[in-house]
């Protein structure tokens, strides 16, 4: 696919679903709180103050994880440019000149271009529509992940696991919810799934079948066609066989969101800020946070490994959960 907006469809798909499965969640939450089976719920905190502190830089990677996707559509409409270039981070900036002094720094562009007597341009700021786009992703998220949050946490208090459903469907005792409410969410997050495939495995796409399709032949001909088939087939299985192995759901995306969505929606845009505009006198605000977010984002990896290796002893593969 060209850009994610070719993918508008299932993403608008998958924002259904999303919304359906938080309903349907939130509600089954709110029937296991009240219902006379409910566990009994305890919401104090760790008495170890270093286990409060880890936990909560754990929390903040994980909620870096979860609002930092939508940068990524800015990204792409802030450096897609004329006669495909290679396209470069420019998320935070909203002004072409600095877009255009970023991309001639980087990469000698403007040097590059006289010589070849081209011209390239990077495509207008995307500061009015994506702005209103960003504004209506970030309420969404905030939708979808603090009501069956909230709902979650006042059902099981702070025995509560990071994918409710498990919580909703123990394997001591029977569903706390109606089994047709459940049934339903589990369908909606196999849908999600789909979705999610489609949309974020394009990358991965992209690289194998750059090296496996023959440019010459139709992207329906059957040498590329079939091989196209076996080979996402085949990600997708390996995909699922990790997921399925290995239970570590919420500190896995904790990971993700220290290394990966800390650095890029905060300390790579300010650092290439710098390094595009070179100003004579660096704003200590800029640096300083470079700083704080970096510090943020290796502690928050810490954390995260740290709870990796906690719950080790208790893995055991392909269950469900931990033991």
């Amino acid at each position: 696919m060209p850009s994610l907006h070719s993918l508008r469809h299932i993403n608008l798909c998958s924002l259904i679903v999303s919304i359906g499965y938080t309903v349907l969640v939130s509600v089954a939450c709110i029937c296991a709180g009240v219902s006379s089976n409910a566990p009994t719920k305890d919401y104090s905190l760790s008495s170890s103050k270093s286990e409060r502190i880890f936990n909560a830089f754990l929390s903040i990677s994980i909620l870096a994880s979860v609002f930092g996707n939508s940068i990524l559509p800015e990204i792409q409409v802030s450096t897609s440019m004329q006669y495909n270039l290679v396209p470069l981070w420019s998320a935070s900036f909203k002004s072409e000149r600095l877009e255009m002094s970023i991309w001639e720094k980087i990469t000698g562009a403007s040097e590059r271009s006289s010589q070849n007597k081209a011209h390239a341009t990077l495509a207008p700021p995307a500061s009015g529509k994506m702005a209103k786009a960003l504004v209506l992703c970030y309420s969404v998220l905030f939708l979808t992940f603090y009501f069956p949050a909230i709902t979650g946490y006042w059902a099981f208090g702070n025995q509560v696991r990071s994918n409710v459903l498990k919580s909703l469907m123990p394997d001591s005792s029977t569903s706390l919810a109606p089994e047709w409410l459940l049934i339903l969410a589990v369908v909606l997050v196999l849908l999600q799934l789909i979705a999610i495939a489609l949309v974020y495995s394009q990358v991965a796409y992209e690289l194998i079948e750059s090296r496996s399709s023959d440019a010459a032949r139709g992207r329906f001909s059957r040498r590329n066609l079939l091989p196209r088939l076996a080979l996402r087939t085949a990600y997708m299985a390996a995909c699922a066989f990790v997921a399925a192995m290995l239970p570590f759901f919420g500190e896995i995306v904790a990971v993700v969101g220290a290394v990966g969505y800390i650095p890029l929606d905060v300390v790579i845009p300010v650092l290439m800020y710098l390094m595009a505009l070179a100003p004579a006198r660096r704003s200590p605000a800029n640096v300083a946070l470079m700083v704080v977010f970096a510090g943020l984002g290796i502690v928050g990896a810490v954390a995260s490994v740290r709870k990796l290796a906690l719950n080790a002893g208790q893995f055991k593969l392909f269950s469900n959960g931990l033991s």
